[in-house]
Parts: structure tokens; sequence; C-alpha cells
């Protein structure tokens, strides 16, 4: 039975992205997501022109970076001098913990939860005597208000690191209301956007954000190795770099007069990009989001919701107990659930691999993570698995 989705007038296009090719059902997009047609042959067509170098000149090496660029800021809402290019989300995170202008006797607010790319990088700076404090959550959700209540009671506190969705359970943070918040009081504030932008909406402007980073191999369903980070304008103009390469400095392009060494940084993202661009994965990740462009990410949002609604109606009836948050100020696109007790979730979680579905267990609940890619018949599918692992059927009511 065909069920139709937002996505439904796109429905070629997916199928020639997406061939289907086997019987197994990947929910898995919160750890790594498919790589599209388009993205595997042009990243194949340039790679084969190494083979003949002559034919990747300069022009054309700037086209990847400039385009790459672009699509990001549209991504993202920002403007393409404000983004750097990276190759993971810890380039981004590290760009602001080695940049922002924390002293000796601050504090910077971590919430507890947040995936490890979202905390070494502050723990490390306990070196240089800044502290890493963190929001201690009452249930699985953060609370904005809690934020606000923690900034007024402690003025150390110089700066706020959230992720944009909590991996291990799919909440949507409040990082508009947070980042609000924290430029009233004048903090910094860093998103991790890893966990969701390509799948949820998001707009720098309404971010009241001084960093934000992502990695392209998840959500945007590009390759490893490809990244980027959004600054804000007055890092760009106050910021000396810590880290410094050869392309950050004005008139690096320039390759008449490299040997000039004229060290004057860039007056833009570049200023924190350092060394030789990864040329084939930054292409991979151009061609994914102009296909998420296409498809458009509130057409991709509202896709993923109505798979998790289809999900949480059919968990509910098994008696799953659902931990991602379910309102929609909360919903990303990943749900979160548990049996009865570990062991039943634990039993459900292998029936699902052993039924082809790629799926994670994380912090002890089955964690599903559904794409644009994704249909509802393959949910109808998983929900059987679950019923069927679970014995649904033969328990009291």
């Amino acid at each position: 039975m065909s069920h139709p989705t937002p996505l439904a007038p796109f429905a070629e296009l997916l199928a020639a992205e997406y061939p289907r090719t086997g019987d197994g059902i990947f929910l898995n997009s919160a750890a790594q997501g498919i790589l599209p047609r388009r993205t595997l042959a042009a990243m194949a067509r340039f790679e084969a022109e190494r083979a003949y170098p002559n034919r990747i000149d300069d022009a054309v090496l700037l086209d990847v970076e400039t385009t790459c660029r672009a699509r990001i800021a549209r991504l993202a809402g920002g403007r393409p001098e404000l983004v750097g290019l990276a190759v993971n989300t810890s380039e981004g995170i590290n760009v602001a913990s080695l940049h922002l202008p924390l002293a000796r006797g601050d504090r910077v607010l971590v919430a507890r939860g947040e995936f490890p790319a979202n905390v070494y990088p502050w723990l490390a700076l306990g070196r240089r005597g800044v502290e890493t404090v963190f929001l201690e959550k009452e249930g699985a959700h953060l609370d904005g208000g809690r934020v606000e209540e923690m900034l007024d009671a402690d003025p150390a506190i110089r700066a706020v690191a959230m992720s944009l969705v909590q991996f291990s359970n799919g909440h949507r943070n409040p990082v508009e209301a947070v980042g609000r918040a924290c430029r009233e009081r004048g903090v910094w504030f860093v998103v991790d956007a890893m966990q969701g932008l390509g799948a949820v909406e998001l707009d720098w402007a309404e971010l009241n954000a001084d960093v934000l980073a992502c990695g392209g191999q998840k959500w945007l369903c590009a390759p490893w190795g490809s990244g980027f980070f959004v600054v804000a304008d007055w890092m760009c103009a106050e910021v000396e770099p810590v880290r410094v390469g050869w392309l950050q400095v004005a008139g690096a392009r320039n390759y008449q007069s490299l040997c000039d060494y004229d060290l004057r940084f860039e007056r833009d993202a570049r200023r924190f990009e350092v060394g030789t661009y990864p040329y084939t994965a930054l292409l991979g990740l151009s061609e994914s989001l102009d296909l998420i462009h296409t498809l458009g990410v509130a057409n991709i949002a509202a896709h993923s919701r109505a798979l998790l609604a289809r999900l949480e109606e059919g968990l509910a009836a098994l008696g799953a107990t659902v931990v991602s948050c379910t309102m929609p100020q909360c919903r990303s696109s990943i749900l979160c659930f548990r049996a009865d007790d570990e062991p039943a979730t634990r039993r459900v979680h292998a029936a699902l691999l052993a039924g082809h579905v790629t799926c994670a267990l994380r912090e002890g609940s089955v964690r599903l993570s559904p794409h644009f890619y994704n249909t509802p018949d393959e949910i109808d599918r998983v929900l059987a698995i679950v019923e069927s692992a679970w014995h649904a059927p033969a328990r009291a009511r």
C-alpha cells in the first residue's frame, strides 16, 4: 500500500538517486547517511581526472571551493564569507574552543549527555584554567529556561556549547531560545549542528551563535572528511588565528607571489581554515547539498515527521516507551524507544539487525533515524519485526 508524504512529488528523482538493490532497510542516518548517485558519480569523475592532472587546473579547484561554500551558506542561512570549510565537526568546535577569548577563571556550560566531540575540546581548556561545567537535565530533555537560570546565577559562565539535536534521544534542543539568552547576556554561543542540519530546519540569523560546526557524513549524505563551520562577523574581524596554514592568508591564491610571506589573514571565515582542501570530499558534499536544496529541508523535515508519527503510533500500540520528545518544537528525525526492560530492548534491537534493519542502540534505547530516502512501507515492516520480536500480542494489556 502506498502512503503519500511531502516528498511524493520527488519520487522519480529519489528512485534515480537511491535505486533499491536489496531487501535491507536503512534507519541509521544519525550515524551516517547514504550517498546519492550524483555524489558518487561526481567524485568518481573528479578522481578519474587525477590520471590526467592537466585537466584539473586552479579554476576547477576554485569552483569546487566556492560552489560548496555557497551551498553551505544557503543551507545554514548565512553568508558565504562566514563559511569555513573543514573535514569534520570537531574541527569547527576547535575553531570555537581555541579562538573564543576565554580566560582563566571563565566557565563553559555544556549539557550533560552531549556527544564527546562537543565536550572534549572544552575539557581540554582546563589546561588554561577554563572550567567546563555541566547542565544536569531533569529528565531526557533540555530546558532552555534552566540555561537562563544558570547564566544569571553564575556570571563566570562565558560560553555555552550545545548540540542542535541530542544524539542519544533525538531531542531538538531550543537553540534559538538559548542563543537569544546568551546574546542578551554577552555570553558566547556554540552550536554542534551535526545531528540534524539537513533534516531539521535552522536559520543562522535566528541562532545568535558565534560558531556553528557540522560534518557532512550524516544527515547531509556526504562523504567522510567533509564538513564546515560558520562564524560570526566579529570573529572574522577581531580574532587572530591560533593555527596557521598557507591558504588562510591574504593573497594566498596569487600563485605568482607565494614567497612574499605576507602574514595578513583573510577578512572572512577562511582565516580559520588550515592547509589544502579535501577537494574530492568537498565536491561530494556540494553535490549532496544540491540534492537537499532540490528536495527542500522543510519537505525533508515534514517527510521525517510523517514517518516518525507512524512509528510512534505503532510503538504505542505495542506498549513501548518512546524516549524521544514528540512535541513539535523538539521533534527531530530521530526516534528512540525502549521495550519492557533492558534485556527486552536488546532483543528487539538484535531482531531488527537480524531482519536487515540497520539501526543503533544508544544509551539503553533503540535509535531509529529515517531520512528522505525512507518510505512509510519500510516503517510498517520495522513495526512488524518489533512486534514479532517482542511477542506483543501475548502480553497482558
